[in-house]
């Protein structure tokens, strides 16, 4: 969003997270991509720089949008920072397992 916060934009909803990101301060975002009998269900988990990232799969999310209607394959994900923004992407990764993009 404008303000800093991140969000997931899914079902027509727009489902922000409780704190914005501060500036010059790395983090970690997973978004995972869950396929349901209604469609795609996204969840966001945002690491802070001093946070210690979860072994295996967590229990809880930092956002979880609402499902989508669109089916698997997914044929796109949009990430946007802003006309405002003051943070980039380093890297991305993408896979199956918690491990393979976490580790």
């Amino acid at each position: 969003s404008p303000e800093g916060f991140p969000f997931i934009n899914s079902g027509k909803t727009i489902t922000t997270t409780a704190s914005p990101f501060p500036t010059e301060v790395t983090h970690l975002c997973v978004l995972k991509l869950e396929s349901t009998p209604d469609g795609i269900l996204p969840t966001l988990r945002i690491y802070h720089a001093s946070d210690s990232v979860d072994v295996s799969e967590p229990l809880l999310w930092t956002v979880t949008g609402e499902t989508g209607t669109a089916k698997f394959p997914a044929h796109s994900i949009r990430i946007i920072a802003g006309e405002n923004a003051t943070w980039h992407v380093d890297e991305l990764k993408v896979g199956t397992t918690w491990q393979a993009v976490t580790m």
